[in-house]
């Protein structure tokens, strides 16, 4: 991962907590919102789908609670 990709998935992370516990009205939410969607839509365009959705599976597995 670049440090250009390092930088969205690190707002992409930042606007999410923002949406859930930011004690924002729903306007505020929703364009919120929009703009994770957009950082997302910029990061998978910069990293390709393959490579955005095998990262992202990995972060997952790594966090899952252990079997």
């Amino acid at each position: 991962m670049t440090n250009y990709q390092m930088g969205l998935f690190s707002k992409m992370i930042d606007l999410n907590w923002e949406i859930d516990n930011g004690g924002y009205n729903q306007v505020v939410k929703n364009a919120l919102t929009e703009y994770y969607c957009n950082v997302r839509e910029e990061l998978i365009d910069d990293m390709g789908a393959a490579e955005f959705k095998e990262y992202m599976r990995m972060g997952r597995e790594m966090f899952a609670p252990a079997e």
